[in-house]
């Protein structure tokens, strides 16, 4: 898969709490959101990909993804 690493440190970003996860309850926080959302690491890549071929550099739309699942998080607060 393409940009795994980048997509990887995003989740991990928004949705690692060291104070109380470890790698496997990560996994499970993700293997949940996917499940919820029917989003996968695969389908970001791909859409990364159609994103990067219409002009948007990786750099921004991970920084445009990251401001808009954070402002969706916040609104379920």
């Amino acid at each position: 898969m393409k940009h795994e690493k980048e997509i990887d440190q995003l989740l991990k970003d928004l949705f690692y709490d060291e104070t109380w996860m470890d790698d496997k309850d990560h996994e499970e926080c993700l293997e949940l959101i996917f499940s919820l959302t029917g989003f996968s690491k695969q389908k970001i890549s791909d859409d990364i990909e159609i994103g990067i071929k219409n002009g948007w550099s990786l750099e921004k739309q991970i920084r445009v993804l990251k401001e808009q699942i954070q402002k969706d998080i916040k609104s379920y607060e």
